[in-house]
């Protein structure tokens, strides 16, 4: 997997798919689901530790709009070959890691904000001297 600007690979039965989870497929997945796109993922759970909690129509949506794909039958069966053919294993990961490199900094909660950012120092104002 590489990443440029946000831009994933993926590989699947030998071809390189490039993903994307930029704010217009997040907009695609809230239209297509009735779901803000936030509690659509959080759904999901840990899909590490608790695979049985993981609904495949879910995952096979995220990958279809992360695809850049419109979610009718011909972008939901890509989705579908892409994660037969590459594993859902092997794809699932990426998709997620697109999904959080969607949302600005300012999106996450304030308590995880600033455990993962480091303080910034104050500004102090310049003034001039005027000779």
């Amino acid at each position: 997997m590489k990443t440029i600007n946000h831009v994933y690979s993926i590989e699947a039965g030998g071809v390189t798919h490039r993903i994307n989870m930029d704010f217009n497929a997040l907009c695609v997945l809230e239209a297509a689901s009735g779901e803000g796109a936030l509690g659509f993922v959080q759904e999901m759970g840990d899909w590490e530790a608790h695979p049985e909690l993981v609904k495949f129509t879910k995952i096979r949506l995220l990958l279809c709009v992360a695809l850049g794909k419109e979610p009718d039958e011909e972008g939901l069966a890509l989705a579908g070959n892409i994660l037969q053919n590459g594993g859902v294993q092997n794809i699932l990961p990426v998709v997620m890691e697109s999904f959080e490199a969607a949302f600005p900094q300012d999106m996450v909660p304030e308590e995880e904000a600033m455990e993962s950012t480091p303080a910034k120092k104050p500004r102090t104002k310049r003034t001039s001297k005027s000779s």
